[in-house]
């Protein structure tokens, strides 16, 4: 299941970080959307992203090649709520909407059981254990995205 309605500070947290999304999107988030097709494409583009270009689209290419890393900065936009949520998240994805839709609740599940210690069976560890070990479970780079919303959860980060 999901984390939706979660109950307590956590999420009440969760829920806080939805609603306050600001406008500084990191180069990689602009990406993933103009994969999606959000920036449209040549000239149009280019005059959209304006001095961004080149950034953006190097980072396109980049994911283009790399469908894993492509997939997890979908996640972490996701995450971010660029993608909406409910039923305009699923209208955003369309077909892919599961996979990324799953891939965010693992975030969300395997954080919320780091810090409530509810992991049954091999606890994750600590530092670069705690990222190897979610690593191999969720995939190359999903632990430092798990690290990073943990630290958003607690207050010490302000973006995943």
């Amino acid at each position: 299941g999901t984390y939706d309605n979660y109950e307590g500070w956590v999420g009440i947290r969760v829920c806080e970080l939805a609603g306050n999304l600001g406008t500084d999107m990191y180069i990689s988030d602009i990406a993933v959307a103009t994969i999606h097709g959000d920036y449209g494409s040549g000239d149009g583009r280019k005059e959209a992203l304006g001095s961004k270009y080149e950034d953006v689209q190097s980072r396109v290419n980049y994911y283009l090649g790399n469908p894993q890393k492509h997939e997890l900065a979908k996640v972490r936009y996701t995450l971010r709520g660029y993608a909406g949520s409910g039923n305009d998240r699923k209208r955003y994805w369309g077909k892919g909407y599961d996979a990324v839709q799953g891939k965010a609740n693992a975030v969300i599940k395997t954080a919320l059981e780091i810090i409530h210690g509810t992991k049954k069976g091999k606890a994750y560890g600590k530092n670069a254990t705690r990222l190897k070990n979610i690593d191999a479970e969720l995939g190359e780079g999903y632990g430092q995205l798990v690290q990073n919303y943990i630290n958003v959860l607690l207050g010490v980060r302000k973006k995943v």
